[in-house]
């Protein structure tokens, strides 16, 4: 009989397409009209997946050929290089598996264009984040990549990693909040990294959460400290380090300099005014009292959340977009257009051995 045909290990692949709606089984099985164990045993492939499954699988979550193609996620929910404390274990599968089919389609994409390799090794695991002079020289050699200049600002970061070849995309899923997550990339060397972030309102942000992820490959592609903290860190540091050299900080920034000044020193770096004195700590201009202090007054000035000076957020152009068909799934009560899917789902599936 029809319906009696197997597909063969798409377990795996039925668990990610859950996962990347934020679904329980239960909820998943039943909007596909399965019992909730017999999806379990596909998930952990002690069945395979009926094709009549995959047919409505495919329908009612309108999912495109390059999922339906994509290999199984080579990550963990941990291989991933995001703040997990923010968010809870769904969202961070959601993250894992949106990311890799993007990972997977922009390579696909792409193909056999060149990229630059920009993962440095040499670095040890550490229980402390890297000196600052070592980071600065990361950071140096990067922007030489790019071919940007040592020193001054960096017109565009998505442009400049677009040029040698690493995509940057839009981490988007409309199904699972991801306003947690400011971007995700490539953990390991070897193929083509790819940069994903979420949408942002403020320009600023974007192009340092693009730089903290270039760093992540900058740093951590080849060895990968095991500590989250050292790992968020380092990529901070790089990004103020990529974004405003110390050369130029040490030239612009001074003790006194007021709020105001730190303004004007944003709309020429387009390096938000908190991270601009975020950097003028790190390299010791100024210390821990003038911190707080302009701290202090960047909170009373209300411009925690709403900075002056707008920088326009980058736009992504080598690939703009990707269809991974997560869109609400069509209702169960609605039929139309499963014509030879079959009527009694529950009872075939359960009777399928």
């Amino acid at each position: 009989m029809k319906w009696m045909k197997r597909t063969m290990h798409k377990g795996p692949l039925v668990r990610e397409i859950r996962l990347s709606r934020g679904m329980t089984q239960k909820d998943f099985a039943s909007l596909l009209g399965v019992p909730q164990p017999f999806l379990s045993e596909i998930e952990r492939q002690k069945k395979p997946v009926p094709d009549l499954l995959m047919a409505r699988l495919k329908y009612k979550f309108s999912i495109p050929d390059v999922v339906l193609a994509a290999e199984t996620s080579p990550y963990r929910v941990g291989d991933l290089n995001f703040r997990t404390n923010k968010t809870s274990v769904a969202v961070q599968e959601a993250v894992r598996v949106t990311f890799s089919w993007m990972e997977q389609a922009v390579r696909d994409l792409l193909g056999p264009t060149p990229f630059a390799d920009l993962s440095l090794d040499g670095f040890e695991d550490r229980a402390h984040p890297l000196p600052w002079e070592v980071i600065e020289d990361a950071a140096r050699t990067a922007r030489r990549t790019l071919r940007i200049a040592e020193n001054g600002p960096v017109t565009n970061v998505t442009r400049a990693l677009e040029r040698v070849g690493v995509p940057v995309v839009s981490l988007a899923n409309p199904l699972v909040d991801f306003s947690a997550v400011d971007g995700v990339s490539s953990p390991y060397s070897g193929d083509r990294p790819v940069i994903a972030t979420t949408e942002k309102e403020t320009g600023d942000r974007v192009r340092f959460t693009r730089a903290h992820e270039l760093g992540h490959i900058v740093l951590h592609q080849h060895l990968r400290p095991g500590v989250e903290r050292i790992r968020e860190d380092e990529a901070n540091l790089f990004a103020g380090a990529f974004l405003f050299p110390a050369e130029d900080a040490f030239r612009e920034l001074s003790p006194g300099l007021t709020p105001a000044g730190y303004a004007q020193v944003k709309a020429r770096y387009g390096v938000s005014i908190s991270a601009l004195v975020r950097r003028a700590r790190e390299l010791g201009i100024i210390d821990q009292k003038r911190y707080r202090s302009l701290m202090i007054q960047i909170s009373s000035r209300g411009w925690r959340s709403h900075e002056p000076v707008r920088v326009p957020v980058e736009k992504i152009l080598l690939v703009p977009s990707i269809d991974l068909g997560l869109d609400q799934p069509i209702p169960t009560s609605d039929r139309k257009g499963e014509e030879g899917l079959g009527s009694e789902v529950i009872d075939l599936f359960s009777r399928a051995e």
